[in-house]
């Protein structure tokens, strides 16, 4: 995929290998968490919209409900499912009544089967998502060898793809940060003391503290030395 001319040449070698393994779609997001893990934003490359994991599926609420997306935004080992079972699922959840829609679009889509996992981008609050389809109604045919296979085009579309959201992540962090907040960020990237900091904004280093506790939960950072790199990496202009 790397070696690809251009978006054309690539999305070919995509289709080409999902046929190779036995699947008619690829759906590829990047979810942004809050503090409580809930998603915050959603990242679509246009290149990898599939029609069971599309911008539909998120305004129409599926996601509050769906064992698929729940499996792919907490753990990262594959989920293989079926039509069947996840009807069983929802009944067993008390069939909430916005799913029904959901298995009559993916009927109509020709969306029996498929495999879905999720990806977490280190230092970020950042998931990504692969999703797998296929027309078949039974995930028998979804056997380990289909798994491997599945996991190597998906990684690869990953590698790519999750270095553009990143910066673009950065980018949009950094608008939302206040002029102080950046300055932190700038000194904290220099390697400055909180106390240095404190003395070079003329304020206490109490205050240093807060904002930068301010900062680790705006970015995700669960320590300093996160917080530290994530500032190396922030947009200066």
């Amino acid at each position: 995929l790397g070696a690809a001319r251009n978006t054309d040449e690539r999305m070919r070698l995509v289709r080409g290998m999902l046929r190779l393994v036995g699947f008619s779609e690829l759906g590829y997001l990047t979810v942004k968490l809050d503090a409580q893990g809930r998603p915050e934003r959603l990242y679509f490359p246009r290149s990898y919209l599939s029609a069971n994991l599309a911008p539909h599926y998120f305004e129409a609420g599926y996601h509050r409900h769906d064992p698929r997306f729940a499996a792919a935004l907490t753990g990262s080992a594959p989920h293989v499912w079926d039509r069947r079972r996840l009807v069983e699922a929802w009944r067993r959840a008390g069939s909430p009544p916005g799913m029904r829609a959901m298995f009559d679009e993916m009927r109509d889509g020709g969306i029996g089967s498929g495999l879905i996992f999720g990806l977490p981008i280190p230092h970020t609050r950042l998931r990504s998502i692969i999703s797998f389809a296929a027309p078949s109604e039974q995930a028998g045919w979804i056997t380990d060898s289909v798994v491997v296979q599945s996991l190597t085009l998906g990684l690869s579309v990953h590698q790519r793809f999750s270095a553009y959201v990143r910066a673009i992540n950065r980018r949009e962090s950094a608008a939302e940060l206040s002029a102080p907040q950046m300055r932190i960020l700038g000194f904290l990237a220099a390697g400055l003391s909180d106390k240095e900091i404190a003395l070079r904004m003329d304020i206490t280093a109490h205050n240093v503290d807060y904002h930068l506790r301010r900062l680790r939960q705006k970015c995700g950072a669960t320590n300093r030395t996160q917080l530290a790199f994530l500032a190396g990496q922030m947009p200066t202009s």
